[in-house]
């Protein structure tokens, strides 16, 4: 469906998608720019069978998300 590049749009897809009712799909990744911490991605047809993908969100690593130590 998508190629994941890892900079600038984001890499290891984390978890299944998510679709709205215009055919466009959601998800999130593990890893990826802008920040290196991941993505809130949306894929959207395009011609020819292929997707664009358009960054919603860029996850800092500071408190919107990352991956905290339980103590």
């Amino acid at each position: 469906m998508y190629s994941f590049a890892g900079n600038p749009d984001g890499q290891l897809p984390f978890a299944g998608l998510i679709f709205d009712n215009a055919g466009n799909f959601y998800g999130t990744t593990n890893g990826g720019a802008p920040h290196l911490f991941g993505t809130v991605y949306k894929l959207t047809p395009s011609s020819g069978g292929m997707w664009t993908e358009t960054i919603l969100y860029g996850f800092s690593g500071a408190a919107d998300g990352a991956l905290r130590r339980l103590e």
